[in-house]
């Protein structure tokens, strides 16, 4: 007996959105500026938003201005009020890693439930590369990074729960 079922994709995802990502490699201040320009209302309501005057604001944004830049407080505050993750994403590139969103621990320390969510993981990569290979299209192929991105958490994970056991074993200590 076997069992088909659908996922759909995350929200957002939409095969025709001309800006769904950030281009790789993006300078801070382009991503600064596209998170803006880019946000419900514009750099006006998001200034509003912010508590900062919206001139001052778009000063911060240009990026062809060499005085007026938006504080590392402003540019967390520009990604927390837009929910937009852009700059984030452009810093952890230029300097060489990668981010994802933290997922919660659903196995809270058990290492056979975390076991089991990895196993799980496992199956919907391969259900992605699946469908990125058969049919391929920018959809798919976000699909496959989230599930490797949520894959990679889970091992981390399933790792932690090992450490947590050895650490609360007598003469367990430290995994490293």
């Amino acid at each position: 007996m076997s069992a088909t079922f659908s996922v759909g994709i995350a929200p957002g995802y939409v095969e025709s959105d001309p800006q769904a990502d950030i281009a790789a490699g993006m300078d801070v201040l382009d991503a600064a500026y596209l998170t803006a320009q880019t946000s419900q209302g514009g750099v006006k309501a998001l200034a509003v938003r912010m508590g900062i005057n919206a001139g001052t604001l778009q000063h911060k944004l240009n990026t062809n201005n060499e005085t007026h830049h938006l504080t590392l407080r402003e540019a967390v505050q520009l990604q927390v009020v837009t929910g937009n993750a852009a700059v984030l994403h452009a810093m952890a590139s230029q300097l060489g890693y990668e981010c994802r969103r933290a997922l919660p621990d659903q196995a809270e320390g058990d290492p056979v439930e975390a076991f089991m969510h990895f196993q799980s993981a496992v199956a919907e990569v391969t259900r992605a590369a699946a469908d990125a290979h058969r049919q391929p299209s920018r959809n798919a192929v976000r699909r496959l990074d989230r599930q490797v991105q949520e894959l990679t958490v889970m091992a981390q994970y399933l790792a932690r729960s090992a450490q947590q056991r050895l650490a609360d074993t007598p003469g367990g200590g430290n995994a490293y």
